[in-house]
């Protein structure tokens, strides 16, 4: 049911008439005027013929008018909701009390909904605007996210361990680069004299554009614009804001400063527009209500007041504006990553190289098409209360990696709350009808006052786990008969335990794919019998804006992760039989020596806390370090079987992925599908099992699995569930308060340049910039502190030529937005990010970083080489009794990730630019080396 505004005869004074009165001094019941204050003696000017008169203004609060934006004579509501005089509700849900504000109390019951426009201030019972320091990102593109060790060596205190070292750098580096003007430092409270702040706190001026107070130069809409970023960085509650401002309101007296959470967010929902429509929908039949009521003659619920536990309720947030606010804040991003960007054949870096992407019309200009991939999940709200949010979700494929998973650019569509699971088909027809019709008309943008239009926003991907996927497609389960959304395998029913279970054995032959037309015809066929058809059920409004099966996406992290690799930890840890070979071994498990990066924020939990673990946790095991580990622990033939997976996935989620690795990566998959059978029995051919023979070919078409996956999008369900204080009007404030979030980074941005103060404060405290710390040299950067002239050998000194040369030693660098350490830097603690992946005469080669040097404006590492001695499976294993393994091993590809390198005293000296990435280690003396290194992939997502 859609909301509508209420009419203009609604009685309230208008924001205009609000502030005249205010200024004019009038009295108010609301609050009595402050009594005069009187000037120290020492400060009474009352003998000084130049005397200025410090006037105090007094405060007259009215509610502001609510403009009515919709036909008058419209019907009842959805909510019957009653106000008293201070705007706040009487038995009614805080909810309920939004809806009523911003779109009035008559509603259309059968209308087409609109979206409408909030322009003026709604009041509710939800929190504030809560969300990380990312919640207001701002448009530039993001920051390496330093430790806290990091923050704390590039300050100025650490420059005593090397005195001057810094001036010194800074003066013959970069004359330009001069400290502050004396005026630039000064406090903006003491910049304007008597009569400049008069001037400036003119009546002509906007409210704005006017000081916060008299004896400062700050305006209002700074102040606004750095609390509002301050509130979002430490999820700022409703009544906290509240309670903050009007301490400040104390000691900071003036007409023009915010004295409660009220007027602050009054003023910011006239800057900020959002957008979005309610419905209200009966659980049982999906109808809307009117008034809280089922009007549906055969529903059990007709004519009855529903209860919360009764109703389904949506909102819907445009597409086309979020994608206007996006694009207006990263063109030029966008402009510059589709022309460095070059695409070469067989060769698969992003999303934009697969084959789906390249024969999409207009796939070179950004100004031709913009692509989304969509996402849809469900998850609890709470776990006091049996209501589920299931969030529809998008992200735009043309953003460069380090912007497209960004909270602030994820596009939030929908939103539904439902006590069970709702009627995807329904839901999702108000999302694919603007998609339809963005595919049609062109999108205009701004950029630099220059009008831009984008002619097709299109669907690139649909995105889901097993148990969304087939609701969401209107297909069978997947533990159903053809209940795999790629191919027609039919799957077979057994026996197991008391029960059955569905199983799809491997077959020789691949079974058929599916085509987008007989898809068509097998829902059509479904929705005339109303049975399945070939494993669809119905027709699926997305069936209109995406195709099957090129389009439907596998995600990698349920489906190996949280799927595969997971079941295969649990049979080994818990199992009943002859596989559960880690039973007797978890401290063992639990005790290795692992030392990773510094910003891996998931390290490895005791594996009995298995069932507590992260997907990012899982990650980090299966990716980089599991074959390590589990080798002294399984049988020779069983590792062989589970480095057939870890090779072939970490292949598919290379940072660069060719061709050829694509066809190694599949026959590896369809090695270890062949062989689980014969080593844990049929009954573990899952679903899961099969359908990791169909990664390889998604890669192909879609580019590497870790830049599609579902990490970005569960990420952003984790951000919505703490978008909320309390237990009421839980979805109110998730949509109002993600908006704001997400809607308020060009508001800072644009108001916190000036002063210089408020500039540095939000750069320095709130976003956390710290570039006054790099030194820049070509495609890399030296953290400071750095010494000049080191003690350093007489065969380094010699090598180098650095005789008469003027050198500097570095402990930290910073390279492709990761952070390399060294092994002289003290303040690494039980991290491990100087073990690193370089390259040496076209060899990749590895080592510790001892340290760094800057000679001649160019930078090189001194590296404490490993020696290698092959693959982790090339070595310290029986002979193979299948051939296939038996082959992957004799040409090197079997674990070839994990390379086993032995301690020798042998010293490099690197160039900086050769660094390739950085490792992980894993001691492990008891097969004659001193470890294994794997490297580390390049995780644009976060969870």
């Amino acid at each position: 049911m859609s909301s509508e505004t209420p009419d203009d005869n609604t009685e309230s004074d208008t924001s205009d008439d609000f502030y005249e009165r205010r200024e004019s001094g009038c009295d108010t019941k609301r609050r009595p005027a402050k009594p005069s204050r009187k000037l120290p003696k020492e400060y009474d000017t009352s003998d000084s013929e130049d005397q200025v008169e410090i006037v105090e203004k007094k405060r007259c609060r009215k509610r502001p008018k609510i403009k009515d934006s919709s036909d008058k004579g419209s019907s009842s509501s959805n909510c019957e909701t009653t106000f008293d005089e201070r705007g706040s509700t009487s038995d009614s849900d805080p909810d309920e009390t939004l809806i009523q504000r911003c779109f009035g109390e008559n509603n259309s019951l059968n209308q087409q909904s609109s979206y409408k426009h909030f322009d003026e201030y709604q009041v509710d019972d939800d929190d504030g605007f809560v969300n990380d320091v990312q919640s207001f990102v701002s448009t530039e593109e993001p920051r390496t996210n330093y430790t806290d060790s990091d923050r704390s060596s590039i300050s100025d205190s650490e420059s005593s361990d090397y005195p001057d070292t810094h001036q010194e750098i800074s003066s013959n580096l970069s004359e330009s680069s001069s400290a502050l003007s004396e005026e630039n430092l000064s406090d903006p409270h003491s910049t304007s004299s008597a009569n400049e702040v008069q001037a400036c706190y003119s009546s002509d001026l906007s409210e704005d554009e006017q000081p916060v107070c008299q004896g400062t130069s700050i305006k209002r809409k700074t102040f606004e614009a750095t609390f509002l970023a301050l509130s979002n960085k430490h999820k700022f509650s409703k009544s906290t804001r509240n309670d903050i401002l009007k301490f400040i309101d104390i000691f900071v007296p003036g007409p023009n400063l915010p004295s409660s959470n009220y007027m602050f967010e009054k003023k910011l929902f006239q800057k900020i527009n959002i957008h979005y429509t309610k419905y209200e929908l009966c659980i049982k039949c999906n109808t809307n209500l009117n008034e809280g009521k089922c009007q549906n003659g055969s529903c059990v619920h007709y004519n009855r007041k529903l209860t919360s536990y009764e109703i389904e309720v949506c909102y819907f947030i445009p597409v086309k504006d979020q994608i206007q606010r996006i694009l207006t804040e990263h063109w030029d991003k966008i402009k510059e990553y589709k022309n460095d960007h070059v695409h070469g054949q067989g060769v698969y870096s992003d999303i934009c190289c697969g084959t789906v992407y390249q024969n999409a019309v207009g796939n070179h200009d950004p100004e031709k098409l913009i692509s989304l991939v969509f996402h849809i999940d469900g998850a609890p709200a709470v776990k006091s209360k049996s209501m589920n949010l299931w969030p529809i979700q998008c992200f735009i494929v043309e953003l460069p990696p380090r912007l497209r998973y960004c909270f602030s650019n994820i596009l939030f569509c929908g939103l539904s709350s439902t006590p069970k699971k709702p009627d995807l088909k329904i839901f999702q027809e108000r999302f694919v009808t603007e998609i339809e019709q963005l595919q049609g008309f062109e999108v205009q943008i701004e950029v630099n006052a220059q009008n831009i239009s984008i002619q097709r926003i299109a669907l690139h991907g649909h995105l889901a786990d097993l148990v969304a996927k087939a609701p969401s497609l209107s297909f069978c389960q997947y533990n159903g008969k053809c209940g795999c959304s790629v191919c027609l395998h039919p799957g077979t029913r057994i026996q197991k335990g008391k029960g059955n279970t569905c199983i799809y054995p491997y077959t020789n032959q691949e079974p058929p794919l599916r085509t987008h037309a007989q898809t068509i015809l097998n829902a059509n066929v479904a929705e005339r019998t109303g049975k399945p058809f070939f494993g669809v059920k119905g027709v699926s409004p997305l069936l209109r804006v995406i195709e099957v099966p090129g389009q439907v996406l596998l995600d990698y992290m349920h489906l190996v992760l949280a799927g595969e690799f997971l079941r295969r930890l649990n049979v080994w840890l818990d199992g009943q039989g002859d596989n559960a070979f880690l039973s007797n071994s978890k401290e063992e498990v639990d005790h290795a020596m692992l030392k990773f990066p510094h910003d891996f924020n998931r390290t490895l939990r005791p594996v009995s806390e298995l069932k507590r673990w992260k997907d990012r946790e899982l990650q980090n095991l299966f990716l980089h370090v599991s074959l390590p580990i589990l080798k002294p622990f399984l049988p020779a033939e069983y590792f062989c079987h589970f480095a057939l997976l870890v090779t072939a996935v970490h292949l598919l989620t290379n940072d660069t992925i060719t061709d050829g690795d694509i066809d190694i990566a599949k026959l590896l998959i369809r090695s270890y599908q062949r062989l689980i059978s014969s080593l844990y029995g049929e009954t573990e051919q899952t679903y899961t099992c099969h359908a990791l023979g169909h990664l390889p070919d998604q890669v192909r078409r879609h580019g590497p699995l870790i830049l599609h996956s579902g990490f970005v999008f569960e990420a952003m369900i984790s951000h919505l569930k703490r978008q909320f204080h309390g237990t009421r009007g839980l979805i109110a404030q998730i949509v109002r308060n993600t908006m704001m979030t997400q809607n308020s980074g060009s508001f800072i941005k644009e108001n916190t340049i000036e002063p210089p103060i408020i500039s540095t404060f939000v750069n320095e405290n709130i976003i956390g910039k710290r570039d006054k710390g790099l030194l820049k040299v070509e495609n890399y950067s030296f953290i400071f502190p750095l010494k000049k002239n080191p003690d350093l050998s007489r065969h380094l000194v010699r090598c180098l030529n650095l005789e008469d040369q003027e050198v500097y030693q570095a402990q930290r660098m910073l390279k492709d937005d990761e952070i390399f350490h060294s092994v002289a830097y003290k303040r690494r603690g039980k991290s491990c990010s100087y073990i690193v992946k370089f390259q040496e005469s076209n060899e990749d080669e590895f080592g510790i970083i001892e340290y760094y040097l800057l000679v001649r404006n160019t930078g090189f590492a001194v590296i404490r080489k490993f020696e290698k001695k092959g693959s982790i499976c090339s070595f310290g294993l029986e002979e193979q009794d299948d051939e296939m393994v038996k082959s992957f091993i004799d040409n090197h590809i079997l674990g070839k990730q994990f390379q086993a390198v032995k301690e020798v005293g042998l010293c490099s000296y690197v160039p900086c630019c050769n660094i390739i990435c950085r490792c992980v280690f894993v001691p492990s003396p008891s097969d004659g080396v001193s470890g294994y290194v794997s490297p580390v992939l390049r995780h644009y997502q976060h969870d």
